[in-house]
Parts: C-alpha cells; sequence; structure tokens
C-alpha cells in the first residue's frame, strides 16, 4: 500500500489554510483526496473532468474549480486540455508503510522526528511538534543523528530509569557522541 507523508499541522500551512478558509472542510477533504489519488501513482495523473468530480463528489465545474484554486494556492500542478485534467504535486512525499526506518535512516527536517517520536515513542503530536522540541530536531538533522542513534539513546535512558524526553535523550546523544570521538583519537 501506498501512502503520502501528511505533516502534522498540515491544515495551518501555507496554501491550505487558505483552501480551509475559502471551501471549509469540505475544500480540505477534496485535497487530500486529490493528495491520496496522486500518492497511489508513480506519476501525474489525468482523469476526466466527470471522473474528478466523482472523485470529489462534486460537478465537473466545481472539481475544476477546485482544481484552479488549488493549483492558484501553489498546491498541485494542474493542466487541463479541455476535456481532462492532469494533476500532480511535485512536493508530495511518498511514503511505503512497509519501509519502517532503519537504523541507518537519516532525517532531514524536524518533522520526520516529531513522527518518529509520535509513531516510535507514542508521544502525543502536540508535545513531539512543541516548538522547543522542533529545535532539537533540526539540531538532530544538521549533526546527522540515525535513527539507531537515537534507539540506543532511548534504550539507554530507559536503563537509568529516565523517561524517554527529548533533554534526556539529547543528553545522552552528546554523550555518546563525544565517547566516540575519544575512541577514535585512542585509536589512532
Amino acid at each position: 500500500m501506498s501512502g503520502f507523508v501528511h505533516p502534522a499541522g498540515l491544515a495551518h500551512s501555507e496554501g491550505v489554510a487558505t483552501v480551509a478558509a475559502e471551501y471549509g472542510l469540505i475544500g480540505y477533504a477534496r485535497y487530500l483526496l486529490v493528495l491520496e489519488t496522486l500518492a497511489a501513482a508513480t506519476g501525474p495523473v489525468q482523469k476526466t473532468y466527470v471522473a474528478w468530480g466523482d472523485l470529489m463528489q462534486a460537478d465537473d465545474d466545481s472539481a475544476r474549480e477546485f482544481m484552479a484554486f488549488y493549483q492558484a494556492q501553489g498546491l498541485l500542478i494542474v493542466e487541463d486540455d479541455g476535456e481532462s485534467l492532469t494533476v500532480h504535486c511535485p512536493t508530495l512525499e511518498r511514503a511505503d508503510p512497509a519501509q519502517a526506518p532503519t537504523d541507518d535512516t537519516l532525517y532531514h527536517r524536524a518533522e520526520q522526528w516529531a513522527a518518529w517520536f509520535i509513531n516510535d515513542l507514542a508521544y502525543p503530536p502536540h508535545v513531539a511538534n512543541h516548538p522547543d522540541n522542533l529545535r532539537y530536531f533540526a539540531r538532530w538533522c544538521v549533526s546527522r543523528v540515525t535513527v539507531g542513534d537515537m534507539s540506543a539513546a532511548v534504550e539507554a535512558a530507559l536503563r537509568q530509569g529516565d523517561a524517554a524526553k527529548v533533554t534526556v535523550l539529547h543528553d545522552i546523544l552528546q554523550a555518546h557522541r563525544a565517547q566516540r570521538l575519544r575512541e577514535a583519537v585512542e585509536c589512532y
């Protein structure tokens, strides 16, 4: 089964918030239906006006209107040939749920770490996405912390009787990295 990354706070992001302000939940829901359709495909999706309307539970004109609005917000690229619409989203980040992160996985965005904390450590989304935590996550991206590094830090925190709080994990990561640097210096 294919999927796409649905960032926490998507409804409040630039462009999507405008969709919600203009069309309410129905506009947001239709946008998500389009993203699901795009995520299931390997490239741009071409459908007739009627088929897009059926997907959105809207008439042909409304479907075209929605697509034009999504394009105007910079959310989608829509090509209209007079009979059908070809749609794609260059920023759509596809995900395969069967491909769980490995120990070597490096995240490049703080939101990816937030999602890992939500999915793997059962952090509540409002805690994982707290600005203080996102700052730590961004630092981990820059310093190339892997999922394996983080898993080891979580295990160490639990062995010490500490909760797997971001600040505790950060301190453990720093200590492990400092130790590895000392070991590397001793080897040479």
